[in-house]
């Protein structure tokens, strides 16, 4: 072909390969392939999705909507008990009774499936609040057999942990009253009576123990055994109550604060569910029972899966659970114990040991297990974890932002020789402490000293040495029972302490040293002198205003009415102070103008008042700032018009408008009549 007939670029060949591409391409009537974010489930995965949600069958929507209107009708009854004063009359709470009976009546065959769903979970657990022991006892009745399977459930769980908290209040009256309890007067007379709550928990228990590793690493599960070894190992209710206020370690955060956003579950027939007394004996069967499960958790686990757990978000708080039985029940010093499998109780450990050691103390969750062993263990077993892990490691495990928590609380068990040790190392520990603001072993060891009432002299001489290292020449004054440190308060002029009483910081140090009822009285005595002729100064600033007041409530009787002498030529630039007007109020100056010797005898009423907890207020004449009612016995004058009620101020608006017989509005002329 001639150059000139040629079209110019290139000419593109398919090849092979493309050319069975495009053979291949999908046609334009193919359907578009689904979003890569879909996810194709087969039928047997969707059967087994649906299986775990709701293991035992879903709720009817007729059962769904009975059960709202009792969770209404609940809520309502609980609205109105807050308004009412005084206990509920005899007939509404047989109502009520009937009424949770006939509404558990309704969900007879139906329980497992209400437990695990999402809706009549909570209904549920609003209604065992109010249950009487019969009602409850028979609705556990129906969970047994099935616990373990509520206890992994997202919303069964719940219910088992509301049944397992009421359970101490119906076993302290069964004590009294044994397996004598009143049937529901619906149930019919071929129902047998249920087991005793003591029973039903045995029974609980027998189910649990063999698959008990699996449910303390299960996070919904783990909460509930908690529960139940908690109940178990009690050695008394009191001591029960106060560790079912740690909601943190029976409950998740994300339950509690669901909770939060509920109405309050209580009982609507009886307040606190009338509780039986609180010195009934604990069941014999609790104690082997809780034998049972620790026995069952340690032969299920070696050493190397506690140790592993023991890093465990959700395993870690069980096992401090654990070993708190562990010290009360057993010896955790043997061998074969929690604490040993643990913490290595050997006196040259390996680097291995150390690392692991090192890594415990510094986790966020295994340190609180660690804390929790320092706590219980004793004797041998924490001199080893102290001498061992503790003393060599400890400046670089204070200022470490978790492991120091562990050397405060390992502080808190020394002895003389430990705290001697801690003291010498202050000047390496704790200038680097006070630059982190890890301050709580500084705390930890100025508590354990005066605990121990040894080495204060050591104390004070290395605490101004160490911040005299850093430059505050005012910290000193913090240890103000040696007398050393608190003469240190005569070479500071008065600025120098208004600087101090003036400064966010270092007015805590005064609110101390005046609120300690172990400072000296000379002390004390000497602050409030000194401020005299700067009271105004202190009073009119945001942070030296309170500091005031707290050297106005340490001041005796004869230092208050110097002090309040010193203001009376302040009193007007006191008055428009934003802050020194509250100050003022509490000096009563127009009261000591005019009749100092009551005065007198009101602040010493007051600082009787404190002394015992009371309070005492003054009549609304003594507050008066008018002569004449300044106090409740000087007798009223007969022609002196009565105060006006505030309420009258909108008939004397009306009355500014009206003319003197039913006349029309000047202005608008509109009639008022």
């Amino acid at each position: 072909m001639p150059r000139e007939n040629r079209k110019r670029g290139k000419k593109h060949k398919k090849g092979k390969e493309e050319l069975t591409t495009t053979a291949e391409s999908p046609s334009l009537h193919t359907p578009p392939l689904e979003p890569s974010w879909i996810k194709v489930v087969n039928d047997d995965e969707s059967g087994a999705a649906s299986h775990s949600e709701a293991p035992f069958g879903f709720v009817d929507q007729d059962v769904k909507r009975y059960l709202a209107e009792v969770d209404q009708k609940l809520v309502e009854w609980s609205e109105q008990d807050l308004d009412r004063q005084g206990a509920l009359a005899k007939d509404d709470a047989e109502d009520r009774r009937l009424f949770l009976s006939a509404a558990m009546s309704e969900l007879k065959d139906k329980e497992l499936q209400a437990v695990t769903d999402p809706g009549c979970s909570v209904i549920l657990e609003r209604m065992i609040h109010s249950m009487d022991d019969y009602l409850v006892k028979r609705f556990m009745t129906r969970l047994v057999g099935s616990f373990e399977t509520l206890a992994r459930h997202r919303y069964g769980s719940h219910v088992c942990q509301t049944i397992l908290g009421l359970a101490p209040q119906i076993l302290r009256r069964e004590s009294i009253d044994g397996a004598d309890m009143l049937k529901g007067s619906s149930e019919s007379a071929e129902n047998l009576m249920p087991d005793t709550l003591e029973g039903l928990i045995t029974s609980v228990c027998k189910e649990l123990v063999n698959n008990a590793a699996s449910l303390i690493v299960d996070p919904f599960a783990s909460h509930v055994f908690r529960s139940v070894i908690l109940l178990l190992s009690t050695n008394s209710w009191e001591e029960l109550e106060v560790q079912n206020l740690e909601k943190n370690s029976l409950r998740s955060a994300r339950s509690i604060a669901y909770r939060e956003k509920q109405p309050k579950m209580t009982s609507i027939i009886t307040p606190e569910n009338a509780a039986g007394p609180r010195q009934a004996p604990i069941p014999s069967s609790f104690h082997p029972l809780a034998r049972q499960l620790y026995d069952a958790i340690r032969a299920q686990l070696d050493d190397s899966q506690l140790r592993t757990l023991a890093f465990d978000k959700v395993a870690s708080p069980t096992l401090q659970i654990l070993i708190q039985v562990e010290s009360h029940l057993l010896n955790a010093s043997v061998n074969g114990s929690l604490v040993n499998a643990i913490v290595p109780s050997s006196k040259s450990p390996d680097q291995t040991e150390r690392e692991y050691l090192g890594r415990l103390m510094r986790d966020s969750t295994s340190s609180h297990l660690i804390e929790k062993i320092i706590t219980l263990v004793g004797g041998d077993k924490l001199r080893n974890i102290w001498n061992t892990y503790l003393r060599d490691d400890m400046v670089s495990l204070a200022t470490h932002p978790t492991a120091n928590f562990v050397i405060a609380k390992a502080i808190d068990r020394s002895d003389t020789a430990d705290i001697q040790y801690c003291l010498n190392q202050s000047q390496k520990i704790w200038p680097d402490c006070v630059r982190n603001n890890r301050t709580g072993i500084i705390k930890a060891v100025i508590d354990r000293v005066a605990a121990l009432l040894t080495h204060e002299e050591l104390l004070a001489q290395m605490f101004c040495r160490t911040f005299e290292i850093e430059g505050s020449k005012y910290d000193s004054l913090l240890l103000f029972d040696n007398s050393e440190t608190g003469n240190s308060l005569e070479t500071h002029n008065t600025e120098e302490l208004t600087e101090l009483a003036q400064n966010p910081i270092s007015s805590r140090v005064l609110d101390v040293v005046l609120s300690s009822p172990t400072t000296p009285a000379r002390y004390k005595r000497l602050l409030t002198t000194r401020f005299n002729g700067h009271y105004h100064i202190l009073a009119d600033d945001r942070i030296g205003s309170r500091v005031a007041e707290r050297l106005w409530d340490a001041a005796d009787l004869f230092s208050q009415e110097r002090i309040a002498r010193s203001l009376l030529p302040h009193e007007d630039f006191l008055a428009a102070s934003q802050y020194g007007k509250h100050f003022l109020k509490r000096l009563n100056l127009w009261l000591l103008k005019r009749r100092p010797q009551e005065w007198k005898t009101f602040q010493d009423k007051q600082r009787n008042a404190a002394r015992t907890g009371e309070t005492t207020v003054m009549s609304e004449n003594t507050t008066s700032r008018t002569p004449s009612v300044a106090t409740s016995s000087a007798p009223s004058n007969p022609r002196q018009k009565r105060k006006r009620d505030p309420s009258d101020e909108i008939d004397d608006l009306f009355n500014n408008v009206k003319t003197k017989k039913g006349g029309k509005d000047r202005k608008s002329g509109i009639s008022m009549e």
